[in-house]
């Protein structure tokens, strides 16, 4: 019994053992079995997270190189100069915006305007990219392969050439961010590698290898023995093929899962490396305590696989937890991701991700449905079939590019994307396109408002010379706009504004001090405010400026800036100033008219209690010369009597005219009879003028009337009347004398000249005694161009006597152009020997008005005595050394600030020195030849802008186009075609006295879409508004006119609706054209009937996209389908 218990025992030992044998080996094969399967496992599914890791990378490279492109491309709109303060300025303020370590800019020499110097290998790499003259950018590791860093490339091009690059370099920490992924609960890290091996980035992880430089490192540093040596020259070598791949890496202490995989940008490699103990500590673990449990008992070996079964669970829930985090990232990308497989020659989508149809503005079953899952159907304007062909060429041959989109998105609004389309390599071999799409639309609207206020900004400063300001009043610094050193020198100081405007040489100590209390203003709450100052520009030139002010205060009403701009108003000034001068000056005689005469001696007299003489003259006959030789002839009587009157009495004299033909003379501070006496001598005496043709004899004398203030009187009223009841007394007393007033009329002081003036007879051709000629000048010109109607005639005769009279060389007329940028020689006399200059219809340039002005005396008289020695720097177009010219004089004729013409004064043979005489008679002279040579040619001037207008209205009415011209100033409507006239809404109705806003628009008040303060003579404006009234949308092109001498705005509306509809039946036209001549063509080639009538039908159904195409044959006699 005991022997067979032992017996028995020993069996069941012997089957235990066995049992425990084959268990064990049983286990051992399983759980390797299983180990290596969860070890293919973990690398599949590193090697996904890989992938996904590579895609967020390539994404974000992606997008910063879009930004670096649209900086450069901003920045080459901007400027030519990248060494400008422009575009520094414009480079620092984008860099404070990115997260990139600096932006740098290259010329086209590959050097650097700032930052330290590029090595020979750089320069000729920017240089070899800038040489294309095109758009190009990459993203590049620059450097050294210790010091290696990532830079992002973007050539600059402005007018299609490129002026430099742009280049952005990466923060190291930046780096390190984008290379930083969630692997196995961080258990992971990785590493960014150039393909030579240099380390670019590393992961944020305090296990990652801080001292390593390169791929060699990596292994060395941790196993240091020939193993490492072995690994790393496999990773390289796959690196340099381009494959990827994984491997398990001995190392010291642990081992290593690592795996490497191609980002496929700038030859950029991500490796990845996780702890074995990470990925397999659960398997491993449970490997070695499942043969302690087999060996304990069976049931520990349960409670193992168990366990071990549990930890497999868990690992594989890591892998999927991880694999829901990646699948959440790429789903809330903000761009899309598409990915595109290729089928049976096409490629159609594989899959995309959330972010993109929330970017097409529609779900995927929609965009499967509607458009048939083709990008192309919801571009808002179709690509161009050379476009398209290019972009499925590149798809097809696999070459990475970049594009441009512009999308319809849900809402309706246009969307830019920007498309990058990339490949990648399954496992299997097979290649996928990988298309990301990227918002672009806010930089695109920022582009064009960049560009736009680019524009603005420019126009202003190109047309109104606008200088900008700016007050920082916490800082208490001031800055300006860089063209204010165009005008200016630099202030002082720029700091403790505006107390530095003290001392400041542009302003008075008095301008100053009132601009510092201006500003001080502002500190106490003034919002908005305007100043004129009169400063002295850098060039010496004394100017008026005006400077406008507004205030920026914060959110809780603290002042922060002043901002202004500073513009020159010297010309309207002085504008004004002539205005107001022109406003109390008769314009025919320049005297003082009636209004302001009154006025000043009312002021004399409320200011003085001296006595003055008030003089009433009146011409006598002057009627019959007027009615008799013309109203031009009447005028030059009246403009050379005044020019006579004001050379008779002193400056303190009040002269003026105060009816057609009666003036008005209060001498200041008189009081001797006798003084009175002698300048109503004078008078008479200078006015008496008599003269015959064909014995009819004309002449003309005058009456005075006086009065003595304050004899006779304390007001302008009380003097006026007694001096007129004195004129009339004269007048009826046989004219030609002068009465002072007596309250006694038969005590009147009357005296008048014993004699008379002989009459001269014009008789001979040119009609002169020349004896007289100094003396009586301004009588003989009259007489001249009253013998001789045509002014052309006259004036060479003239010329002809003066010059012989003052034995002078050479004598012209020439007249200004209404910009004042040119004159004319009119007429023209030169003596034997002199060499005329004047030739048809040549211009001459016109010398610098404002610095002439300087040089003129009082009579607007300008000399040069001695020709050899000075010559005003301001006649700086004159060639008078070169033509021989001893001496000249320049008389000037000024009408209301600006020159209207000149008479030039010439002698040859010796210097001659003028007397005053003779500059007094020259001035007399070119005063009467001006008034009759510009009258006659603003004569001939509007008799052709009449004809012009004729001609013009004539042709306007021939326009289909609706035309109208409306007064600048008070929006009168002057004129319009005849395609506005028949319009349904205005046929029939008088334009005549309408406002133009009132007659076409029905309104009260101008409208407030008119741009009538946009507009200038220079170009037309053009802008687009549909009409509300006939729903026609129209394209209108304004501009300021001179429409029978007024300023005026033309405006033509094209009918734009009108013109989209021919153009789009003419397109319809052309397109079923199109189809039925290639239709035809293909039926050319059919092999027989049949198949021509299915190319036509073919053809009809894809014309009008119809669902069914079919043609029938019809029986003629009953109408029924035969077929």
């Amino acid at each position: 019994m005991g022997e067979n218990d032992a017996s028995d025992r020993k069996r069941i030992a012997t089957a235990a053992i066995a049992a425990a044998f084959i268990f064990i080996v049983s286990s051992l094969v399983f759980m390797n079995s299983t180990y290596d399967q969860v070890k293919a496992e973990i690398l599949a599914s590193i090697r996904d997270v890989e992938k996904r890791n590579v895609a967020l990378l390539r994404q974000n490279l992606l997008i910063n190189k879009n930004f670096i492109d649209s900086i450069s491309t901003t920045l080459g709109k901007l400027t030519p100069e990248l060494n400008s303060p422009e575009a520094i300025r414009f480079v620092r303020e984008q860099n404070r915006f990115t997260g990139f370590g600096a932006l740098y800019l290259i010329n086209r020499d590959g050097n650097m305007y700032f930052g330290n110097p590029l090595n020979k290998g750089e320069r000729e790499y920017f240089k070899g990219i800038m040489s294309k003259n095109q758009a190009y950018s990459n993203i590049r590791i620059s450097g050294s392969s210790k010091g290696g860093y990532l830079t992002i490339n973007s050539v600059i091009i402005n007018n299609s050439e490129a002026i430099g690059v742009l280049s952005a370099r990466f923060y190291q920490d930046r780096l390190n961010e984008l290379v930083t992924f969630d692997i196995f609960g961080r258990g992971g890290y990785c590493y960014l590698l150039s393909k030579d091996g240099a380390i670019i980035a590393r992961s944020d992880h305090p296990m990652v290898n801080m001292d390593a430089v390169a791929l060699p490192d990596l292994f060395y540093s941790d196993s240091g023995s020939e193993n490492g040596s072995k690994y790393s020259l496999a990773v390289a070598e796959a690196m340099q093929k381009g494959l990827s791949g994984g491997m398990i890496f001995p190392a010291k202490g642990e081992n290593k899962v690592v795996s490497y995989i191609p980002v496929g940008i700038a030859d950029l490699y991500l490796l990845t490396s996780v702890p074995e103990k990470v990925v397999f500590t659960s398997a491993s673990g449970d490997f070695f305590k499942g043969i302690l449990f087999v060996m304990v008992s069976f049931a520990i070996f349960g409670t193992f696989m168990l366990f071990f079964f549990r930890t497999i669970r868990k690992n594989s829930e890591i892998i999927k937890s991880t694999n829901r985090e990646l699948s959440l990232i790429y789903e809330s990308m903000p761009g899309g991701i598409v990915r595109y497989v290729r089928e049976d020659q096409k490629w159609r989508i594989k899959s995309a991700n959330e972010g993109f149809y929330r970017l097409i503005g529609c779900s995927k079953e929609e965009f499967e449905r509607n458009y048939g899952g083709n990008i192309f159907k919801i571009l808002s304007e179709p690509m161009p079939r050379e476009a398209r062909e290019e972009f499925w060429s590149k798809i097809d041959n696999e070459e990475p590019f970049e594009t441009e989109l512009k999308l319809n998105s849900g809402s309706g609004d246009p969307k830019w994307v920007c498309m990058n389309i990339d490949y990648i390599r399954n496992e299997d071999e097979t290649r996928e396109a990988v298309a990301i799409l990227s918002d672009i639309t806010g930089i695109k609207a920022a582009d064009r408002e960049l560009y736009v206020n680019k524009e603005q900004f420019d126009i202003v400063k190109r047309l109104t010379n606008v200088i900008f300001f700016e007050w920082d009043t916490e800082a208490g610094t001031i800055s300006h706009s860089s063209n204010f050193l165009d005008f200016f020198d630099p202030l002082d100081s720029y700091e403790n504004f505006p107390y530095s405007l003290k001392g400041y040489g542009a302003f008075s100590q008095e301008d100053a001090e009132g601009l510092i209390t201006l500003f001080e203003e502002f500190r106490e709450g003034l919002t908005e405010s305007d100043a004129e100052v009169k400063a002295v520009n850098k060039y010496g030139e004394s100017r008026w400026y005006k400077a406008s002010m507004s205030a920026i205060f914060d959110s809780s009403g603290i002042l922060l800036k002043v901002v202004g701009i500073l513009f020159d108003i010297d010309e309207q000034k002085r504008k004004l100033q002539t205005a107001e001068e022109s406003a109390m000056k008769d314009p025919l005689t320049q005297l003082y008219n009636k209004v302001s005469t009154k006025a000043l001696i009312e002021e004399y007299i409320g200011a003085n209690t001296n006595h003055g003489a008030f003089m009433m003259l009146d011409i006598d006959n002057f009627k019959r010369v007027n009615d008799t030789l013309g109203h031009l002839y009447g005028d030059a009587v009246l403009s050379e009597l005044a020019h006579t009157l004001k050379s008779l009495f002193r400056d303190t004299d009040i002269i003026g005219r105060v009816g057609g033909d009666e003036f008005v003379v209060f001498m200041t501070n008189v009081k001797d009879p006798a003084v009175i006496r002698s300048k109503a001598e004078r008078i008479l005496s200078s006015f008496k003028r008599s003269f015959s043709k064909d014995d009819d004899e004309r002449g003309i004398s005058c009456s005075i009337g006086v009065s003595i203030y304050p004899v006779h009187g304390t007001s302008y009223d009380e003097l006026m009347q007694k001096a007129d009841r004195s004129l009339y007394f004269s007048k009826s007393s046989g004219k030609d004398q002068c009465t002072l007033y007596s309250d006694d009329v038969q005590s009147c002081g009357v005296f008048a000249l014993g004699e008379t003036r002989g009459t001269t007879e014009i008789t001979a051709p040119h009609g002169f005694v020349q004896k007289n000629f100094r003396e009586n000048v301004a009588e003989y010109i009259l007489k001249l161009f009253y013998q001789y109607d045509d002014v052309d005639t006259a004036v060479p005769i003239l010329l002809e006597f003066v010059g012989n009279s003052f034995k002078m060389g050479r004598l012209d007329v020439a007249v200004f152009s209404d910009d004042d940028t040119y004159y004319e020689i009119l007429y023209e006399w030169c003596a034997a020997g002199v060499s005329p200059i004047k030739e048809e219809g040549k211009r001459f340039p016109s010398d610098e008005w404002s610095l002439i002005k300087a040089e003129l005396d009082g009579n607007n008289i300008l000399l040069c005595e001695d020709v050899e020695t000075y010559v005003p720097d301001c006649l700086e177009n004159d060639d008078m050394r070169p033509r021989g010219v001893k001496s000249t004089m320049l008389c000037y004729i000024v009408e209301r600030g600006r020159r209207r013409a000149c008479l030039s004064f010439e002698y040859f043979k010796e210097k001659h020195i003028f007397t005053r005489e003779e500059k007094d008679t020259i001035r007399t002279i070119s005063d009467t030849i001006s008034l009759f040579v510009l009258r006659a040619r603003e004569r001939a001037l509007y008799n052709e802008k009449v004809s012009q207008m004729k001609n013009w209205e004539i042709v306007l009415d021939e326009t289909d186009d609706v035309v109208y011209v409306s007064d600048a100033d008070n929006y009168d409507l002057l004129y319009l075609n005849k395609a506005g006239r028949e319009l349904p809404w205005l046929a029939g109705r008088d334009l005549r006295g309408r406002k133009c806003y009132e007659f076409l628009f029905g309104t009260d008040r101008p409208c407030p879409f008119c741009t009538m303060d946009l507009l200038s003579k220079d170009k037309y404006y053009i802008w687009e508004r549909t009409d509300e009234i006939s729903g026609n949308h129209y394209m209108l092109k304004d501009k300021l006119i001179d429409w029978n001498g007024r300023l005026a705005r033309i405006e033509w509306a094209i009918n734009l609706t009108e013109k989209e509809q021919q153009q789009k039946i003419l397109s319809s036209r052309l397109k079923i054209e199109k189809e039925l001549l290639e239709g035809i063509g293909e039926m050319a080639y059919a092999s027989d009937l049949e198949e021509s009538m299915n190319v036509i039908v073919r053809r009809v159904g894809e014309l009008y996209n119809a669902d069914r195409s079919y043609m029938m044959r019809i029986d003629d006699e009953d109408g029924q389908t035969i077929s």
